[in-house]
This record gives structure tokens, C-alpha cells and sequence, in this order.
């Protein structure tokens, strides 16, 4: 009982000593900011200001900012009691804590604005503002945003693993790798409402398993022609509470397969997994619609192999594992292509820099505010 509650009081303590060292940076950061802007006018780098209001963006925003960092930008937080919250329950933006170009700030001039208000603090000069939508499916019907893609796991970026060259394998096995989470829990939620239409993960995984295409992972580093062979023509799946591929495997294993499967996310049907899978030209599996919300969209049979519905994904697998070499590689170039000019931090950053002023991006993949909507009006 001593020692619990002297874990009690240690947890409690290192919650403080973290929170009072968050705020504190907010502060002196603050501080600084005003005190640069004051005598400090040619900056090194261009710099862009985050000004959000709503706590729906979660993983995204950082993937915005973490874009723009790694394309040498600095990047100043409007400090308020939304971006505060997004950035201490944010791991990945967390991580980012000790960076001496992401601070916080009221007073700036910036390159380019997010905000998700139409007002903007009256010490921010701007050359340029985007609004911050998370409201495709809703505000695209009347107003041609630019849609951010998901990138790759977040992680990647941290681990800074995200552009690490792949080699290629002499022959890569001419079977499908899809890695991920399937609890059902989490991946019935896509069929919440008929937002999108795409088959769920679960009905996916059973239909795989029905065609007889279905098989477990072993993790395949440093195997021989014998597991390979096993693998040929079926939909290799590695769950991450069976057999996890690490974060840091990751590219590595998809370079390894001609194919990726596409499964949907949990309410959004984009992953990260599809960007990942095509940084190593794997060519993706997918459903009708899910690839339609890329932008721009895949093409069947130029960047992916593309089934209308559950019903005909046998004979899409079937397709796609009976192409010759060299059609499959012809697709894997393409599939670096669209990787190159739509999906790196890099092109992403360069798109939005062509918006012009007051046009809106579309944050993909936060879905909150679009079920809040169909709450109300569906």
C-alpha cells in the first residue's frame, strides 16, 4: 500500500514537472517572439503561423507542420486554448517540443497563415492566408479546396525514416503485404453512415479468407524461396496483436512485395498504409471509391488495380497476379510517380504555396466534424 501510493504521488509530481515545463515554454517563447519581431527584422527562414480554434485535427495538423519543418520552415503556434490542448494530447506534436523552430507566439510576419476563423489575431501579418477545413465532404460540393494528403505514419517522421531509400529486390513476391489493426470495434466505425461507399475492413478480411486467399505473416526478413513460395498469389496480413511489423520495417517489408492490399482506415477509408506502400512503388489493391478520394485520384491498371466492390475482388486478384514483369513494373514507376509529386512533404508544401489567397485546404482524414454534421442532418 506504501509503495502504491508512493507511485501515486511520483506519477502525480512527473505530471507536474511536465505540465509546468510545457507552459513555461509557452511563455518564454511568447516572450521571445515579441523581442524578434521587435529587432530582428530579415529572418534565415520563411516561417507560417498556426492559428486553429477546433480540436478535431489531431494527428494531421501535426503532419501539416512537420511538412513545413522539414521543408525549413519555422512555424509559430497561436497559443489559445484549442492549440494548447491539440499540442499536449498530440503525441507527435509533443515530439516536436524541443524543436527551436516550432514556438509559440501572438505577434509574426509570416509567408503563409492557417487559420480555421475567418478573423486573424491583429499582430499576424501574412503574405498569404488558407483556411483549415475538416469538412470535405461537406464544404467540396461548393468551394474547390486543395485536399492534404495523409502521409505516412507519423512515426516515420519522427524516426526520420519516412525517405530512406529503398532497394530493390531482385524479384519481389508476387503477392499482396497489408499490415494493420482489425478490431472490430474500431474498423465497423466506416459503416456508421453511408458517408463513403467502401467495404468495411472486417467484410474485406472475410471475403479474403472465403476465397482462400487469406495468410498469417511470419515477418519475412531473412527468409528463404521456401516461405516465399508460400506466400504467391494470397494476401499476406500481419495484425499488430499477432504479427506486428516494426515502424522501422515497415517500408522495408512492403519493398519486399509487388502488391499492398488496401484495407480502409476506421472512418476515413485513406491510411497511411497506402502512402507508405506506394514510397517503395508496391502497387495498390483498392476499392473504387477509396481511390477516388486521393487527389487526384488512382487509375486502374496505371497505379493500381482498382475493384468496383467486394463482389469482384477475386477477379482483380486474379488479374493482378497474372501480369508479366514487366506490366507490374511499368505500374510500380507510376506508382513512385504519384508518390513523388503528391504525396512527400515536399510536394505537399509546394501545392499549397500555389493556392492563392484566402483559399481553403481539406485537411483528409479528420472525420469528426463530418459525422457532428450528419448527426444533425441526416
Amino acid at each position: 500500500m506504501v509503495i502504491y501510493f508512493f507511485l501515486l504521488e511520483y506519477i502525480k509530481k512527473d505530471r507536474m514537472v511536465r505540465f509546468l515545463r510545457f507552459y513555461n515554454k509557452v511563455f518564454v517563447d511568447c516572450i521571445l517572439n515579441i523581442v524578434k519581431y521587435i529587432f530582428v527584422r530579415n529572418e534565415r527562414h520563411q516561417k507560417i503561423v498556426i492559428n486553429i480554434q477546433r480540436h478535431v485535427y489531431h494527428r494531421h495538423i501535426y503532419l501539416l507542420v512537420k511538412s513545413y519543418l522539414i521543408n525549413g520552415y519555422n512555424v509559430v503556434i497561436v497559443p489559445n486554448i484549442s492549440s494548447i490542448k491539440q499540442f499536449r494530447h498530440c503525441r507527435y506534436l509533443r515530439n516536436e517540443f524541443r524543436n527551436k523552430r516550432l514556438t509559440f507566439g501572438f505577434i509574426a510576419n509570416c509567408n503563409v497563415l492557417f487559420t480555421d476563423i475567418l478573423s486573424a489575431p491583429k499582430l499576424i501579418k501574412y503574405k498569404k492566408r488558407c483556411y483549415i477545413s475538416s469538412l470535405y465532404f461537406v464544404d467540396e460540393k461548393t468551394n474547390n479546396g486543395f485536399k492534404v494528403q495523409i502521409l505516412q505514419h507519423p512515426d516515420l517522421y519522427i524516426q526520420r525514416i519516412w525517405d530512406t531509400p529503398h532497394v530493390d529486390f531482385a524479384e519481389r513476391i508476387n503477392a499482396c503485404l497489408a499490415y494493420g489493426n482489425f478490431n472490430s470495434d474500431i474498423y465497423l466505425r466506416i459503416s456508421r453512415f453511408n458517408l463513403f461507399n467502401v467495404s468495411n475492413r472486417i467484410e474485406l478480411l472475410n471475403k479474403i479468407i472465403e476465397l482462400n486467399r487469406f495468410i498469417d505473416s511470419e515477418l519475412i526478413q531473412d527468409t528463404g524461396y521456401e516461405i516465399q513460395d508460400r506466400y504467391e498469389n494470397k494476401v499476406v496480413i500481419a495484425k499488430v496483436d499477432k504479427n506486428p511489423i516494426p515502424i522501422t520495417k515497415i517500408r522495408v517489408e512492403l519493398n519486399k512485395f509487388r502488391y499492398t492490399f488496401c484495407f480502409p482506415g476506421a472512418e476515413y477509408p485513406i491510411s497511411h498504409n497506402l502512402i507508405e506502400a506506394l514510397s517503395v512503388g508496391c502497387v495498390p489493391i483498392i476499392e473504387r471509391e477509396y481511390a477516388a478520394l486521393l487527389s487526384p485520384p488512382l487509375v486502374d491498371r496505371r497505379d493500381a488495380f482498382i475493384f468496383d466492390d467486394i463482389s469482384s475482388l477475386d477477379d482483380t486478384l486474379r488479374t493482378a497476379f497474372s501480369i508479366a514483369e514487366n506490366e507490374w513494373k511499368n505500374m510500380s514507376d507510376h506508382c513512385l510517380e504519384y508518390y513523388e509529386n503528391y504525396c512527400t512533404p515536399f510536394s505537399i508544401v509546394k501545392q499549397i504555396n500555389l493556392l492563392n489567397n484566402d483559399d481553403t485546404i481539406f485537411l483528409l482524414g479528420c472525420i469528426s466534424d463530418n459525422y457532428e454534421y450528419l448527426k444533425e442532418n441526416v
